[in-house]
């Protein structure tokens, strides 16, 4: 058995995988210690893993982000408002993360350092001696490829020369954001090389995708330690494949937007003060999202198309892939009029090519199998003594200065 570290910044949409891979891997018998914000410390002790707190002073609540980098409130989502949480939110921590976490890893023994892709202090890690490394692609990717517009553009892939010339703009737009990461990895002895987001992709052993190939964009200069293994998803239940209708009508589910939609869809709308999405979703003929990649990834796996309201970047980029597959409808606007939720739900209802393009992808996801293959790394890594007992849920309390 392997002992496991899985670090993440504390947002909600990078530790619903973290969570559920470290109560897998417990489950499996290794020895798992999940670092992150004091926010998921209950979260993290549910699954069986021990907890470790980012230091108090990197710390922070993404449900108050605005107490936390009050000036973001300001930028519109787009690149400007990504600038900036890459430099306030991603780069300025980076050594007292990467400090704490390298006394972690040497306190824990760890074999394997598994963390989300924005996770940067992972990159300072370097020495024969280091753990294997694990990147796994929450959302979308994030670095640059000639293949596919920046991310952040919200764009399908319309060939090269375009291609190219966004990324360029991009570089140039992030500059400052670049020579900030740059002067930070020189003061810990790690000269970055590369574009910030390409380093990241390139300095692990192993980049884990979770999503599936048809849902992405093709890419032909990415490495060969990346993959795709396909979307953390609860396990397939008893409504799976069945679809429901209440009164003879088709329902449809709603994971965000609920006002908007209970008034757009007025004439059948039905609250429920608690359905669990993964109950809903499968008997459901529509899903309306703000492009949440879970949600949507679920979806698919049902074989649902959704309607998609985008505000953040990543959203919209979860959007343009939902409209370049033909799975599902994207508004192309985080504040649709009812007029839009309508006329899109109805869309889909009456145009069958909808949940047919969704098929293949739903035959895909159910195919995948994210936590055999996060296993099967972990359980080549060279094991060590474990300094904490498997499933152990008290504190892995910070060293001591």
């Amino acid at each position: 058995m392997s002992n496991v570290v899985i670090a993440g910044y504390p947002e909600l949409a990078n530790m619903n995988p973290l969570l559920a891979i470290g109560r897998d891997l417990v489950a499996r018998g290794h020895t798992v210690v999940i670092y992150t914000g004091a926010r998921f410390e209950d979260h993290v002790r549910s699954t069986g893993a021990c907890f470790r707190a980012f230091p108090a002073e990197v710390d922070f609540d993404d449900l108050r982000l605005d107490r936390h980098l009050a000036e973001r409130e300001n930028l519109r989502p787009g690149l400007a408002r990504m600038v900036f949480d890459m430099k306030a939110g991603l780069i300025d921590p980076i050594p007292v993360l990467f400090h704490d976490l390298r006394a972690l890893i040497k306190e824990f023994a760890a074999d394997v350092v598994l963390s989300e892709q924005t996770f940067l202090p992972v990159l300072a890690l370097a020495g024969p001696q280091r753990p294997t490394l694990v990147t796994l692609g929450t959302f979308c990717p994030m670095f640059l490829s000639a293949d596919t517009a920046p991310p952040g553009a919200a764009r399908p892939p319309q060939g090269r020369a375009r291609n190219r010339a966004m990324n360029a703009k991009v570089r140039d737009y992030m500059a400052g954001a670049q020579a900030a990461a740059e002067g930070t990895f020189a003061t810990l002895g790690v000269p970055l090389e590369d574009y910030l987001w390409n380093a990241a992709l390139r300095h692990t052993d192993h980049y884990l995708q979770l999503s599936i190939p048809s849902f992405e964009y093709r890419r032909g200069d990415v490495p060969a330690h990346f993959r795709f293994v396909g979307p953390i998803l609860p396990a397939l239940g008893a409504g799976a494949g069945r679809r429901m209708f209440v009164g003879g009508r088709p329902i449809v589910a709603v994971s965000d937007l609920v006002v908007p939609s209970m008034l757009a869809l007025a004439d059948n709308g039905h609250a429920e003060a608690a359905a669990p999405l993964d109950d809903l979703v499968p008997r459901a003929e529509v899903l309306i999202t703000d492009g949440n990649a879970d949600d949507v990834h679920l979806a698919l796996r049902h074989g649902v198309p959704s309607v998609v309201a985008a505000s953040a970047a990543e959203e919209a980029e979860v959007a343009a892939r939902l409209e370049w597959t033909g799975t599902g409808i994207n508004l192309h606007t985080g504040t649709p009029t009812l007029a839009d939720i309508r006329g899109a739900v109805q869309t889909i209802l009456r145009d069958r090519r909808f949940r047919t393009r969704t098929e293949p992808l739903m035959r895909e996801a159910t195919r995948s199998r994210p936590f055999d293959a996060i296993a099967e790394i972990v359980e080549e890594a060279s094991p060590r003594p474990p300094r904490f007992p498997p499933g152990r849920t008290s504190d892995v309390k910070a060293p001591q200065s």
